[in-house]
């Protein structure tokens, strides 16, 4: 892919809040991506650029007591002969970071499928992770999720007209207790079951080897391979090749370190959007890993972005550049999500102290990724 970002739209506080890639060959795909931090207000910088509404965006989890610490969006994907105000949209996501009830550091994550063309519409991809008792450690539970088959796949379009749970009734808003939303199935004797399917759990360290994530992987990666998930799969892959567009989008914003729109584009390495394809990738896109611990088969494809999607975090919490813990910082604490106009100042521009601090979930994506992708050359898939 030769991949060109196209439009850029941004919130109140500097974060983006669309960003629309094409990959200008012939033949090449339109992908967007509509995300927004649950606690910004409507109207003004609550509506994308394409003119999706932030409401209808976050659904349930807007301007809730817990909405600054969780981000949802839209993942869309047409051609470029796609009309811009027409596009399909594939995947829908939401992250929360230090979710209730459990340690600091944790994420939550939730993709669902809403591919029209899928058959498993409606169904969901969950990831938790959090920090062990254990020294440097890491617990990631993984279930799949599948829509019961009596919701009709009704399309959707980007920009979304309304709430998604109002263009298609039959489904929940992505906030709403897992087992109302998708039951979670397993593999057994190449059938997928309901029966007895549970969480797939991985305990990562800095000891642990390719082939321990592998075995702690197994199950979760049978039950994603199966024939009836490979549209959903197909999509989540995409998701992740888009999911890296380079560290330095041109950024039209002049609230970060002054009215230089340039300079503010250098405080932003990262989509607000990157839990998901941190956690998921290993599960999804086996590249991500190739790429990192087999650099030569990078040069048989260049064009392949998906390692990038962690380099950020693994260069924050494993390298100690400041500046990539500052820029994290900026996208996930950010005024503890409260909008600048109501709350001026951030640690990175004035050492203000956030209302609610993600610094720490920062370190565990970046820990989290050097274990899943880098510690090793990893299996074959």
């Amino acid at each position: 892919m030769a991949l060109q970002q196209t439009q850029i739209s941004v919130c109140n506080d500097g974060n983006v809040s669309q960003l629309d890639v094409t990959d200008n060959q012939p033949e090449g795909k339109y992908f967007r991506i509509e995300v927004y931090r649950s606690s910004q207000p409507s109207g003004g910088y609550g509506v994308t650029l394409s003119g999706s509404r932030v409401e209808d965006i976050c659904g349930e989890d807007h301007l809730t007591q817990r909405s600054n610490r969780v981000f949802r969006y839209t993942f869309s994907v047409g051609t470029n002969k796609t009309h811009r105000s027409d596009l399909p949209t594939l995947l829908e996501g939401r992250e929360e970071f230090n979710p209730p009830g459990m340690p600091d550091g944790s994420w939550d994550v939730r993709v669902r499928d809403i591919d029209a063309d899928s058959p498993t519409y409606g169904s969901i991809l969950h990831a938790i992770a959090k920090p062990t008792s254990e020294s440097d450690g890491y617990e990631i539970s993984y279930s799949l999720r599948r829509a019961d088959s009596i919701i009709k796949p009704i399309p959707i379009r980007s920009p979304l007209a309304r709430k998604l749970v109002e263009l298609n009734p039959g489904l929940q808003d992505l906030s709403a207790d897992l087992d109302s939303l998708a039951k979670a199935v397993s593999v057994q004797n190449n059938v997928l079951s309901l029966t007895g399917a549970q969480p797939c759990t991985v305990g990562l360290d800095p000891t642990c080897k390719a082939v321990d994530v592998d075995t702690g992987l197994e199950e979760v990666l049978r039950t994603i391979s199966h024939p009836d998930f490979a549209k959903f799969r197909r999509n989540l892959d995409e998701y992740e090749a888009f999911g890296d567009f380079g560290a330095k989008p041109t950024h039209p914003g002049t609230n970060l370190i002054g009215p230089n729109a340039e300079l503010a584009a250098e405080s932003i390495f990262v989509r607000q959007y990157r839990a998901a394809l941190v956690l998921l990738g290993r599960l999804t896109s086996p590249d991500m890993a190739r790429g990192a611990g087999q650099p030569l088969s990078l040069a048989m494809a260049i064009s392949n972005t998906r390692p990038g999607v962690y380099a950020i975090f693994v260069g924050a919490a494993i390298n100690h550049i400041g500046i990539y813990k500052l820029g994290l910082d900026k996208v996930h604490t950010d005024y503890g999500g409260i909008p600048m106009k109501l709350a001026p100042g951030s640690r990175l521009e004035n050492d203000a102290t956030p209302v609610t601090d993600a610094w720490r979930c920062n370190q565990t994506l970046g820990e989290i990724a050097n274990m899943l992708y880098l510690s090793e050359p990893p299996a074959t898939y």
